[in-house]
């Protein structure tokens, strides 16, 4: 879409001769060379996918608000590696790297492959940071390749760019869901997430602790007030209880003295009945004595006795 007359451009590809003479070219790759060119190139791609949506707000994921696993896709021998690394510090970040040429022909596949892999082996990262260090605008170019943008484009976990130096300005930054200036800005904005995360703990811990704090006393006022009437309530049936008690206590005070009363005057009436009892015995037996005494001389035994005799016929006693 930038090509025409007299536009100085690199062409990559798989030339032909013939037996003949004739010489043709399969065209793989143009590249505009120039600061110019380059710049025309960038503006027509960038019209090209601004039209196909890949730079609406509306489509961009969001970061997650706590960043432990990172995919680094960036070259290890470059100076963003160390930049980044330097300057995200030691937290405890689960980092995966992916080594990659980061300028050159072999730049823009060499990406491509990186994050389709990411998406599809660690598809459980939390974000994807892209980077490279500062160049000339040729050596950036990798970075304004369609094919790298589409692969950002529909990476499912989203992509952090920091690519150059402050003030350039690539294709991916605008099609990534992050854009940092640099590979440190990059470091420093995951910190700063991180940061934030620390804070707004620190935040919800003092707020829970209050909570907490404001409930607890919420709760000891109840119970207080709850334990007062317990109280009170308890007060009154002690009071009932204890009256009852005492009721009772003087009842049976009252019951004991009357069994005591009852069992003194029935011992009375035993003893009393004894000594009758005894009495009339011996009253009866003095009786009986003095009739045995006035019956003695009337039986028939003591007449025989005094030489009286007793006559029987043949028909028995006459």
């Amino acid at each position: 879409h930038f090509l025409e007359v007299g536009l100085e451009v690199v062409v990559s590809g798989v030339p032909n001769l013939y037996k003949k003479g004739n010489f043709s070219l399969i065209v793989k790759s143009v590249n505009p060379v120039g600061a110019g060119a380059i710049k025309k190139a960038l503006e027509a791609l960038k019209k090209k996918l601004e039209a196909k949506g890949y730079f609406d707000l509306s489509r961009k994921k969001s970061l997650p608000r706590f960043v432990k696993k990172i995919g680094l896709v960036t070259s290890e021998s470059g100076e963003a590696i160390n930049d980044f690394l330097k300057n995200v510090g030691h937290r405890g970040f689960n980092i995966n790297f992916f080594d990659v040429f980061v300028e050159g022909s072999q730049a823009e596949n060499s990406v491509v492959r990186a994050l389709k892999w990411l998406n599809l082996n660690l598809s459980n990262l939390d974000v994807i940071v892209l980077i490279r260090g500062g160049g000339s605008a040729e050596s950036l170019q990798a970075f304004n390749s369609e094919k790298i943008a589409e692969a950002v484009f529909m990476s499912r976990i989203p992509v952090i760019t920091g690519v150059g130096h402050e003030g350039d300005e690539t294709i991916v930054d605008f099609v990534s869901d992050e854009r940092c200036s640099t590979p440190t800005a990059v470091a420093l904005l995951i910190n700063r997430l991180m940061d934030n995360l620390e804070k707004e703990l620190a935040e919800k811990s003092f707020d829970l602790s209050l909570s907490f704090e404001k409930n607890l006393e919420i709760k000891n006022r109840k119970i207080q007030k709850n334990g007062f009437s317990l109280f009170t309530v308890l007060q009154k049936v002690f009071e009932r209880w204890f009256r009852v008690e005492s009721s009772f206590s003087r009842a049976a005070v009252f019951i004991e003295k009357k069994i005591q009363i009852q069992t003194i005057k029935l011992k009375n009436i035993n003893q009393n009945f004894v000594r009758a009892a005894a009495e009339k015995i011996n009253e009866d037996s003095h009786s009986l004595s003095k009739n045995e005494l006035s019956l003695t001389p009337l039986n028939p035994q003591a007449v025989l006795g005094r030489g009286y005799s007793l006559v029987k016929g043949p028909q028995g006693f006459i």
